[in-house]
């Protein structure tokens, strides 16, 4: 492989690891403006929806 092609493959690599990044800190931000529910939350509306079927 050619120095260019390696050059540009570095950058690709260093680019779409700097992308993966910014997408977790998103990810992140948005999660830390929701609320903690309680533990059990989620089985709880589960059993609910079941139940009223």
């Amino acid at each position: 492989m050619n120095w260019c092609g390696r050059v540009k493959l570095f950058f690709w690599g260093r680019a779409m690891c700097y992308r993966r990044v910014r997408a977790v800190r998103k990810v992140r931000e948005v999660l830390e403006k929701h609320p903690e529910l309680p533990a059990g939350t989620a089985v709880g509306s589960v059993r609910q929806d079941r139940d009223s079927r």
